[in-house]
């Protein structure tokens, strides 16, 4: 083993989508882990993760995981298998047809499962914990069959998606698929015969405006939008003239078939005249905007399929009432179905939960989702996974979390390092029943990190019209006013917490602009991260809206803690610092 990393009793993390490092923070807590690499692509996030899990020198870190062939990193490679960890929570979202002019037809983020379940086929560690929203064991969260000729990191084809390997190797059910490619209610006979055309024969034809030119997009949608509210458009002021002077430029130099060639014309000259200052009827040129704009996406469409290799088949357009529709035919599979008979194909056996962040101490209500898998060769026991023991017999609270902090108003801007030291008399007087914890046993005394957002008048008038609890439709209507669509507001945008409750789950406060329970001011960075149990000596770095965003993403290291006992006593050890002393004798201090 390097010697870098040799330590007596200690199991060895690799921590996979890190974030901030939350999950492994909690892990470290028991005393019988250490962290010796992380992948993270967000960067500040990154900073914060080296800056607070610093103590190993030989810290390995790497950003974007689909370029990471594990089985040729060394650290990770010195380590013996029976002392490796892998913990991490892949980001998945749910898959729907509903909207279809979304900016991909694929979410990207599912097929960061498939790299999870990479890292554990080359790493083959001990055990390992997957983290993730409660409804991945949904249907919508799938994977589609793929024709196998994309190449992995380690430069291997990637068989895994094939159709022949997931049912005579996994055993995993597929299921016939339709993927609305488009649907558009422009009456164009154009956009009727182009399509027809590029599904019948087959035609490999470029998206007109790609990804690589987004912003342009944003401005031709932003432009369709105007279409649809005036009866007229007009460049508002010189620097939206040059924009539609560019985006004419791009379209115009765009390699694509004849077949769209009078689609382009016609959008480039709208632009030109446009760009000139012109002031055009919406209804002369919304038809050729739409008509623009649908081709463009289904094209996206098209080159996304192909980018990720998918198996599919269109289907020929189709007009329904009216409105013109185009598919394809793929065939899917279940994503936990799919992590499920992978890991246990690679000789583990695993079991799924979801637990309740209270249950363990956090003031906080969070339902996560928990794959653990344990490695057959690395339990000397009969292997029974159930749910970590809960920790908490009744449900910390905000005030819990806030108790020793209300007193201190919160700076305004992170570069002022404003560092509070708050004693710990003054922690006990308090009777928080979690100071214990935060000062990791009343060692710490030092708080950074309480800075906030300097609210403006209108946000300040909502927070002293808001009671403990109330949120965004407890409003008057006077104080809704410059809210396009009221109905769609969530019930956790300008939310008072309560002092005698546990917090709902903590997102980006900043941008739901939660409120502290006693004062009219947007809760701080640091309450934001006593909610989700970082301890005090944890430092966040970035932008303010980056520590607020990495908080949100954590895992709770409370809840990361109760989960590592659980991997401790599979493998038949105890933690040297179990969770219960901290939070069930946090007075018992001598000062």
């Amino acid at each position: 083993m390097n010697s870098n990393i040799q330590e007596d009793n200690k199991y060895f993390i690799i921590d996979l989508f890190a974030g901030a490092g939350g999950m492994s923070n909690g892990f470290e807590q028991t005393g019988c882990f250490k962290t010796i690499g992380a992948v993270e692509l967000n960067q500040s996030a990154l900073k914060t993760f080296i800056n607070n899990h610093s103590t190993f020198a030989g810290l390995e870190t790497f950003s974007d995981i689909k370029k990471v062939d594990f089985s040729k990193v060394d650290v990770f490679n010195s380590v013996p298998k029976k002392d490796l960890i892998v913990i991490g929570g892949p980001p998945c979202q749910g898959f729907s047809n509903a909207n279809r002019q979304r900016n991909n037809l694929i979410s990207g983020n599912n097929q960061l499962v498939k790299e999870y379940v990479r890292a554990i086929r080359q790493l083959k560690p001990a055990a390992f914990v997957m983290e993730n929203v409660k409804t991945i064991k949904s249907d919508k969260h799938k994977f589609f069959v793929t024709n196998g000729r994309i190449k992995l990191a380690d430069g291997e084809v990637d068989i895994f998606s094939t159709e022949e390997y997931l049912t005579k190797e996994l055993g995993v059910e597929i299921e016939n698929t339709s993927l609305t490619l488009i649907r558009s209610s422009n009456k164009s006979k154009m956009l009727e015969n182009i399509l027809h055309i590029i599904v019948e024969e087959q035609n490999e034809v470029s998206p007109i405006i790609s990804g690589q030119n987004n912003s342009y997009l944003s401005q031709i949608r932003s432009l369709h939008r105007r279409l649809s509210k005036s009866n007229y458009i007009q460049a508002k002021n010189k620097i939206e003239a040059r924009v539609f002077e560019r985006m004419s430029e791009v379209i115009n130099m765009t390699n694509s078939c004849e077949l769209i060639a009078p689609v382009i014309r016609e959008t480039a000259l709208i632009l030109d005249k446009l760009s000139s200052g012109a002031r055009l009827f919406a209804s002369d040129i919304k038809e050729v905007i739409e008509t623009f704009m649908s081709i463009n996406h289904f094209l996206l469409c098209i080159k996304e399929l192909q980018g990720e290799d998918i198996k599919y088949k269109l289907n020929k357009p189709v007009i329904t009432k009216g409105v013109l529709t185009v598919s394809a035919e793929v065939k899917s599979y279940n994503v936990l179905d799919y992590v499920l008979k992978s890991l246990e194909k690679e000789g583990y056996i695993v079991k799924d939960m979801v637990l309740n962040a209270t249950d363990y101490g956090v003031p906080q209500k969070r339902n996560r989702f928990f794959l653990i898998g344990i490695n057959t060769n690395a339990a000397s026991n009969d292997i029974n996974i159930k749910e970590p023991s809960k920790i908490a017999s009744e449900s910390f609270t905000v005030y819990d979390a806030f108790a020793s902090l209300i007193k201190y108003m919160p700076g305004k801007d992170v570069k002022d390092n404003i560092i509070l030291n708050i004693s710990i008399e003054e922690r006990i007087k308090t009777n928080s029943r979690l100071e214990k914890y935060y000062t990791e046993g009343y060692k710490n005394t030092i708080v950074k990190n309480h800075i906030n957002t300097e609210s403006k008048d209108m946000s300040i008038r909502r927070f002293e019209s808001l009671d403990q609890g109330q949120n965004f439709h407890d409003l008057s209507d006077d104080l809704k006013s410059n809210y396009t669509d009221t109905s769609r507001t969530q019930n956790t945008v300008y939310l008072r917490l309560k002092h005698d409750e546990p917090s709902r789950t903590v997102v980006n406060v900043r941008k739901s602009m939660w409120i502290h329970p006693e004062y009219n001011r947007s809760i701080s960075i640091r309450e934001a991260a006593r909610l989700q149990t970082f301890p005090d000596s944890f430092e966040f770095f970035g932008k303010k809206d980056e520590q607020y965003q990495q908080i949100g993403n954590a895992v709770p290291p409370l809840l990361a803690r109760a989960v590592a006992e659980k991997i401790l006593e599979l493998l038949n050890k105890k933690p040297k610092y179990p969770i219960g002393e901290v939070l069930n004798q946090h007075l018992e201090v001598n000062v």
